[in-house]
C-alpha cells in the first residue's frame, strides 16, 4: 500500500483497551495513527 493510501485511526479513550488499541495500530505499516483523545489529557499526550 502506497504511502497516500493508509488507513487513518485515531483511539478515543486511553484506558486499558484504548492503549492498547493505540500501541497496536501503530505498529501496522498500512494504518497512520493521526489522534488520540481521552477526557484526561495527560493520558493521551503520554501515550
Amino acid at each position: 500500500m502506497t504511502q497516500s493510501k493508509k488507513l487513518k485511526i485515531a483511539v478515543i479513550g486511553v484506558g486499558h483497551l484504548g492503549k492498547f488499541h493505540a500501541q497496536k495500530y501503530a505498529q501496522i505499516p498500512e494504518v497512520e495513527l493521526v489522534g488520540v483523545v481521552d477526557v484526561d489529557m495527560q493520558k493521551a499526550r503520554a501515550l
